[in-house]
């Protein structure tokens, strides 16, 4: 999915294709699409969410 950010082109990946079905896809596309709307960066709450699951992980909470 690409979108501007601070002006500049970004694009972010949903997944694979035998992994992520399309229907899928179409799910977390609308999900990044409402997290833009919202203002925020969907890369970056992605890449957030998945280092706040590895400390989780590594402190066993």
């Amino acid at each position: 999915m690409r979108y501007y950010w601070l002006g500049k082109q970004k694009r972010i990946s949903l997944g694979t294709y035998p992994e992520i079905g399309l229907r899928e896809a179409r799910t977390l596309r609308d999900e990044a699409r409402a997290l833009f709307a919202k203002g925020v960066n969907p890369h970056a709450d992605r890449k957030y969410k998945r280092h706040a699951a590895a400390v989780n992980n590594i402190l066993g909470k």
